[in-house]
């Protein structure tokens, strides 16, 4: 098949016969596009493969979404040994972005005889693994057997049960063995083949194993819908406590599915007194997920466990406070006999009581809780209800009696921002002040940086919003410079400044103030809140039709946010002003169902076991057993879990092209 369609007379022998489909030119490239694919034509006719791809992927830059290419770099792919699931890939995108193309029919064909050839590299693949593992020396040696289970398993994946049976029923350890069987029953019961799933659980002679097996069955019934397949495979299931657990998982899906009848009596078959009362607890809590919270307490009359009908009390006694009936939450929670979540449900009541304005009942009702944790949150709920209503010093009083610092500084943060909205600008910063001072580095918990970080930027923005610049920009200034390398995730440290930077320039874009915006926005350290900022500059300029200034705001920014604001400025001129756009509309990235494909492929498809297994099989030590094993099985692993997504992709795709 030429590889541009009609635009070349290069034909890859093998893919002839999808030139027969192809009835029509494909999409003009960009001219810059057109040279890379070009280039990658004559790198193809003489069969230079790797520069093919690689001048292919230097077009996808210009015309990302370009479906030409995706097919291009399919026909490219494979012809290079093993790397028929990166051209899938590939084809799979074609498809995808093409779904009517009138070579649809021979690109899938193909991608069928890809496949098949890439299942059979595999297997090779695991047979080199297994004959590693043989090597192992004594036959009963633990090493040896648990190889052996890792490639029954491999066999599994790659698909092919009866070869993973077999080299299940060559382990000699009984434990390793019926672990292998087992999760051939998984795998099984996965894809749908439940009577297989239980044929080879028949086989398990380790009870263990074989109640694990049984449980992973009744798993994928539930998931199903198999309802009374579950409850009938349960029944196979000997050890009460994992019957128990399982049973209860069947009753909960029967009571959230709406059949509450039906999970009580799955409940009856429970034997194991734990479970049960775990069960009860699930159909409870399905039963509030309705609202039926007279029912809810019925059931959870019946819990026996103390820890468990407690647990159940305290959602029913929120679920009440939601509802507003706060005499029958008090009433749940009186009712409450395990301490912890007593206490606990406290906590909606007390947030109901201040919220509502009655403050010392609030205060009552927090001074019978006995733990310290939810004592604290509860001063905290009280303390903030106090700010909200303005008593910013009754507020404070009560945060001095909470003993978590964490919690302490938590309730100041909200305080300080509730009076930066009121205007107390001084007060706030008093607050704001008692939160612990020291800069990251310098031993401040993440937690506190949080707090005294959300706080002056509440001020920064309250003082801003008033129209004090000057005073935002100062309180911003307070907060510690976090240069881009202190912002590593890891740290649990935020670059406020920059935060409180943006939000000073975002309210000076919403008044007209483009150039102080301008000033504060060059001003901000970090990358993406100095990108957002501009975004937001350049979208006021293209409002107000400022068009040459917004173009200089969009040079000032990272290339991904200069695409869409190039893009935003084209489309503003095309609606204004038609016939007369200057600015080049971006290339449109490729559609959702088409991006999946590229994503998998530089998810699951990089590294040199996709690219060149040969040279990374090559590269493993040809004198250590169990590290050549190590590598054959890492290898093949990821070539079986990389097959079955793929395989999945596929079949939703050729399900989604199905529908009328």
């Amino acid at each position: 098949m030429p590889l541009q369609y009609f635009r070349s007379v290069i034909v890859l022998p093998f893919l002839c016969v999808l030139l027969l489909g192809a009835t029509a030119l494909p999409a003009e490239l960009p001219p810059a596009a057109q040279e890379a694919m070009d280039r990658g034509v004559i790198a193809a006719k003489n069969q230079d493969y790797l520069l093919a791809i690689r001048f292919f992927a230097d077009a996808r830059k210009i015309a990302p979404a370009a479906p030409i290419l995706f097919f291009n770099l399919g026909l490219a792919e494979s012809k290079i040994a093993g790397r028929e699931l990166r051209a899938m890939t590939w084809f799979g995108a074609y498809l995808a972005a093409s779904p009517d193309a009138a070579n649809a029919a021979a690109v899938k064909e193909q991608i069928k005889v890809l496949n098949v050839k890439n299942q059979g590299s595999l297997a090779r693949l695991i047979q080199t693994a297994e004959d590693a593992a043989k090597q192992f020396g004594d036959p009963a040696s633990y090493d040896r057997n648990s190889a052996l289970g890792k490639v029954s398993q491999l066999w599994a994946k790659s698909g092919d049960l009866e070869t993973a049976i077999q080299a299940a029923d060559r382990i000699l350890d009984d434990s390793i063995k019926g672990d292998a069987q087992a999760r051939i029953v998984l795998t099984q019961a996965k894809t749908g083949d439940i009577a297989g799933a239980q044929q080879t659980a028949n086989l398990i002679q380790h009870a263990e194993s074989k109640n694990w097996a049984q449980s992973w069955i009744v798993m994928e019934q539930i998931k199903a819908g198999d309802t009374a397949g579950a409850i009938h495979t349960a029944g196979y299931i000997q050890d009460a406590i994992k019957r128990g657990w399982i049973q209860k998982e069947i009753a909960s899906t029967q009571a959230r599915a709406g059949d509450v009848v039906g999970a009580l009596k799955t409940v009856d078959r429970i034997e194991n007194a734990a479970s049960k009362s775990q069960a009860l607890g699930a159909v409870a809590e399905a039963q509030l997920a309705t609202g039926n919270i007279p029912a809810a307490l019925e059931t959870a009359s019946f819990i026996q466990d103390v820890a468990e009908k407690g647990g159940t009390l305290r959602l029913i006694s929120a679920a009440q406070i939601n509802a507003g009936n706060r005499a029958g939450a008090i009433q749940t929670a009186n009712g409450i006999q395990h301490p912890w979540h007593k206490d606990r449900a406290q906590l909606p009541i007390i947030k109901a009581l201040a919220e509502a304005g009655d403050i010392p009942a609030a205060i009552q009702t927090a001074s019978h809780i006995q733990t310290a944790d939810p004592k604290d949150w509860a001063q905290g709920e009280i303390a903030a209800a106090q700010a909200k209503t303005g008593d910013f010093a009754g507020a404070l009083k009560t945060v001095d009696s909470i003993e978590q610092a964490a919690l302490k500084n938590q309730a100041r943060e909200t305080i300080a921002k509730a009076q930066a909205i009121a205007g107390d600008i001084a007060g706030a910063k008093r607050t704001a002040d008692s939160i612990p001072a020291h800069a990251p580095h310098h031993g401040l918990q993440a937690s506190d940086w949080h707090r005294k970080g959300g706080a002056l930027v509440a001020i920064a923005a309250a003082q801003a919003k008033a129209g004090d610049i000057e005073g935002a920009r100062k309180t911003a200034g307070s907060l510690p410079e976090i240069k881009p390398a202190d912002s590593v995730p890891v740290s649990g440290i935020w670059d406020y400044r920059s935060f409180a930077q943006y939000v000073i320039g975002k309210r000076q874009v919403l008044v007209g103030d483009i150039a102080g915006a301008q000033a504060t926005a060059a001003a901000i350290v970090n990358g993406g809140f100095r990108g957002d900022a501009l975004s937001d500059i350049a979208n006021a300029q293209i409002r107000a039709g400022d068009i040459p200034g917004a173009l200089r705001t969009a040079d000032l920014m990272p290339e991904n946010l200069k695409m869409m604001t190039r893009g935003n400025i084209a489309a503003s001129l095309a609606k204004n002003n038609p016939g007369n756009v200057v600015v080049a509309t971006p290339p449109a990235p490729p559609a959702p169902a088409v991006n999946q494909w590229i994503v998998k492929n530089g998810e699951l498809l990089s590294g040199a076991i996709f690219l060149d297994l040969a040279a990374h099989l090559k590269s493993l030590p040809s004198d250590k057993p169990q590290e050549i094993f190590a590598g054959l099985h890492d290898a093949a692993e990821r070539i079986a879990d990389a097959r079955q997504v793929i395989t999945q992709m596929l079949k939703q795709q050729a399900q989604q092209s199905a529908k009328p």
